[in-house]
């Protein structure tokens, strides 16, 4: 799935607590880290992140910044990108990140071994690193289990032609075993769904979909859904009545076993699977449901986090979009106040509170939390801040100020982002015109 700028992270961490460690050291210059993966030898551990992901924040605080992280560090280059920046913004692209965070494995000539998009538990986190820390790359498979990794890899990486391709050359017999496996049906599921939705072929979509749900754990179900998106664009009224059945009645099991149970049983991603449960209900004219799960999912985060909202970052932001998914408006307009507070370096609170003022016509109220805003944003996002910023002001007949907002910030932006940077200039042209 496409990130949008100013994105909303497509995955959030209720999960676990890791002990504290000292901080590992981090490269944020792609082409220093690779030449020393080349000098070295050692693979490069790549963190893509953005300061509004706040499951990138979990996985800092949880997995990345723990004594077991620390264990493994030194056994790798370690490389933070913040597709925020022009930098990280054409990382992102060239490596074809969608999901945040993402983190990448590189071998020492900087080529892909693995992917890991979305937030992890501590274990399946280094179950993950530590596998690729103790074998090579992908040779002859011994045994049936290896065949099912290497596929579930090919599933992070998006790559299902090349993973259903390599499957069908192994010996037979090995083919058999691993179809005899649930972990290897719904993997080979998984990449047939994601063929199926490239193609656009519905009756396929909804096949794949079925199979591969059927033996994905609880807390991976949310990501087979997200491995068939576009499968429902191009289905009959029928077939998307179908998806979103199977969809609903899955992500409901999700949300009973893996998000409204004690803090230590939960899955990872505990957002996905409550958006996707409300969207399908809503689309099966079952919106009363959608309702008491947004209620309980509300009652629950409301409750964890009493009267601090700085107590846990991730938690606060299920609660903002579980409000906003909800159309709890007015409870959502005081949380902001309250998020701006507690986290006064994150742009993304004052630009989601100024937008909300605007689109309600307060238009005099939106300033201050535009200008700080932009104040604090960069990149790509500090030009959407400044646009929105100046139709504000041009609501309140300061079209002086409007033009200096967005010329301020094309002068900031300098030769980055040239699209976006190409719909700010024409903006400032209609208001001198």
């Amino acid at each position: 799935m496409k990130i949008p700028a100013l994105k909303v992270p497509l995955l959030l961490v209720l999960g676990w607590c890791g002990a504290a460690a000292h901080a590992a050291t981090w490269s944020e210059n792609p082409a220093e880290a690779l030449a020393e993966a080349r000098r070295s030898g050692q693979p490069v551990l790549v963190d893509f992140y953005a300061p509004w992901c706040y499951s990138c924040y979990f996985m800092d605080q949880h997995v990345l910044e723990t004594a077991e992280f620390e264990k493994r560090a030194g056994r790798l280059i370690l490389l933070k990108v913040d597709v925020d920046s022009a930098a990280g913004a054409l990382e992102q692209t060239r490596r074809n990140v969608s999901f945040l965070p993402t983190y990448l494995l590189l071998d020492a000539n900087g080529t892909e071994l693995d992917r890991l998009p979305g937030e992890q538990t501590p274990a399946d986190f280094f179950v993950w690193l530590d596998r690729h820390l103790e074998s090579g790359p992908r040779g002859a498979p011994q045994g049936p289990e290896e065949v099912i990794a290497a596929l579930l890899a090919d599933v992070r990486r998006g790559s299902f032609q090349a993973g259903l391709s390599w499957f069908g050359g192994l010996d037979p017999e090995l083919q058999v075993a691993v179809q005899e496996r649930p972990a290897g049906m719904t993997a080979l599921a998984r990449l047939r769904l994601a063929r199926a939705a490239h193609a656009a072929e519905s009756a396929q979509c909804l096949t794949q979909l079925s199979r591969a749900l059927r033996h994905a754990p609880i807390c991976a179900k949310s990501s087979v859904v997200y491995d068939g998106r576009g499968c429902e664009a191009p289905a009959t009224p029928a077939q998307r009545q179908v998806w979103d059945e199977i969809v609903a009645g899955h992500m409901l099991q999700v949300v009973e076993a893996g998000v409204l149970v004690p803090f230590a049983q939960r899955c990872a991603d505990a957002r996905s699977p409550v958006l996707m449960s409300t969207a399908s209900l809503r689309r099966l004219a079952r919106g009363p449901e959608a309702r008491v799960v947004l209620d309980r999912v509300i009652r629950q985060a409301r409750e964890e986090l009493g009267e601090d909202v700085a107590g846990n970052r991730n938690l606060a932001d299920n609660l903002r979009i579980f409000l906003a998914d909800a159309g709890r408006n007015e409870e959502l307009m005081e949380l902001y106040p309250q998020l701006m507070s507690a986290y006064p370096q994150d742009y993304v609170y004052a630009f989601r509170y100024a937008r909300a003022l605007a689109d309600q016509g307060r238009h005099a109220e939106a300033l201050a939390p535009f200008a700080a805003a932009g104040a604090q944003a960069y990149g790509e996002n500090r030009l959407r801040i400044a646009s929105k910023h100046a139709d504000s002001l041009v609501e309140l007949g300061q079209v002086v100020a409007a033009k200096a907002v967005l010329v301020a910030a094309l002068k900031a932006n300098g030769r980055w982002f040239p699209a976006q940077a190409g719909e700010l200039r024409a903006q400032l042209s209609a208001l001198r015109d």
